[in-house]
């Protein structure tokens, strides 16, 4: 802070416009976890369509993130994006030895 002004100095400001940015980079990694919650809690209610569906679309924001780290080069955050992959893998496989007559497509 700039003394005796009560705000913010350059210094501090650009600190904290670059950090959130980068904050929600990480946290969208790990955004297929919410679809895969969904997907189970809609499995226990014995809705399979309806969960399948939940379950492909934890499928998109990786790819988008994929896609975006591509064209920007910038570099994925890795621990967000291992722990995405193997839930979506793992519950998928799960899913369709549990739930496999409930398939839609």
């Amino acid at each position: 802070m700039s003394e005796g002004t009560g705000t913010p100095d350059s210094g501090e400001a650009s600190r904290a416009s670059a950090t959130r940015p980068g904050r929600m980079w990480e946290f969208l990694w790990g955004s297929p976890g919410l679809f895969s919650l969904t997907s189970m809690i809609l499995f226990a209610g014995r809705r399979d369509r309806a969960a399948w569906n939940a379950y492909l679309l934890g499928w998109a924001p990786l790819g988008v993130m994929g896609l975006v780290s591509l064209l920007t080069r910038r570099k994925p955050h890795l621990p967000g994006l291992g722990a995405g992959l193997v839930l979506l893998v793992a519950l998928g496989v799960f899913n369709a030895l549990v739930h496999g007559d409930g398939y839609p497509y």
